[in-house]
């Protein structure tokens, strides 16, 4: 198993993935960093707006790019093969006919695959905390409040790779072809962080809740998946813009009727939707996830590798 969990951690590593990755990853850093920095000095005199506008910033990059999109892309790149591209190259009957039980194999390419994405994850988010700070040119006690937030930042990122890596698996055990998996993780991206934020934003509040689309939206679960680690392991608030964002990015939030003749107005025009408890959300998806790695393992012990 050693031997195969070595072979597959390096090959996640080669210079040219290695290199797209964190060019990659440069550009959504840089670009939110010199957004917040234009706001920083269009908000010079509204600091406590400003603090809370940096570090929900700072939150969706996290959200929707390092743990939403580029992680599912470098899904896409690691895990969709994993098992299919070992077939249609002829490598798996090598890799069989020496003296290890496809189970150890089996391990050690999943292994393989998780710890490098833990070190991807890792690296981008502190490679991120660091530019960012860098960039924005934020005041040190908002850039230090960020770097305390690391952890749960790699804690999100760990359990979203380990919940979507096992759908590649499932399907690269299933089929010969690579191009199987990539074509569904990559609809999988686009539904998830493009299609359904879009239709929050293009239906109705009511309809949204009326039909229970709540449901089967899974960009939504993720950001209740999120929010509710966040509120577990963190003591981060946001004001009405952050609530605004992560409405539409999340669809965490919505809004409530707002009626100018209260006496008493609160200054707090978006409230949790809290359509789906987020815990309950994440062990779901870790059962089910859990179910799909345990089927890849009979899966794989059973396969004719002819």
């Amino acid at each position: 198993m050693k031997a195969v969990f070595i072979r597959t951690l390096t090959t996640m590593f080669r210079p040219i993935n290695t290199i797209l990755y964190f060019l990659i990853s440069t550009i959504g850093i840089v670009v939110i960093a010199i957004f917040s920095q234009k706001d920083f000095k269009a908000m010079e005199f509204y600091i406590r707006q400003f603090q809370m506008s940096s570090i929900q910033m700072f939150y969706l990059l996290i959200f929707f790019w390092f743990c939403g999109i580029l992680l599912t892309l470098s899904i896409i790149v690691h895990s969709s093969g994993v098992f299919s591209t070992e077939e249609s190259e002829g490598t798996m009957r090598i890799l069989l006919s020496k003296p290890i039980k496809r189970y150890d194999m089996v391990l050690g390419k999943l292994l393989g695959v998780f710890v490098g994405h833990l070190i991807y994850i890792s690296s981008s988010v502190l490679f991120a905390v660091i530019i960012y700070g860098i960039i924005s040119g934020m005041d040190p006690d908002i850039y230090s409040y960020i770097a305390k937030q690391v952890p749960f930042f790699i804690l999100y990122g760990v359990l979203i790779s380990y919940c979507v890596s096992s759908v590649g698996y499932f399907l690269s055990s299933l089929f010969k072809k690579r191009i199987v998996s990539i074509v569904f993780l990559a609809i999988f991206l686009v539904v998830v962080f493009g299609a359904f934020p879009m239709l929050r934003m293009t239906i109705s509040q009511y309809t949204y809740e009326t039909f229970h689309l709540y449901i089967f939206d899974i960009n939504y679960h993720l950001g209740q998946i999120f929010t509710s680690l966040s509120n577990l392991l963190t003591n981060t608030t946001f004001g009405n813009a952050g609530k605004q964002i992560m409405s539409v990015f999340m669809g965490t939030y919505k809004l409530v009727p707002f009626d100018p003749d209260l006496s008493t107005i609160t200054n707090s025009l978006f409230i949790e939707s809290n359509y789906i408890n987020g815990l309950l959300l994440l062990f779901s998806y870790l059962g089910i996830s859990t179910g799909l790695y345990y089927m890849v393992f009979l899966r794989m012990g059973k396969k004719d590798i002819s």
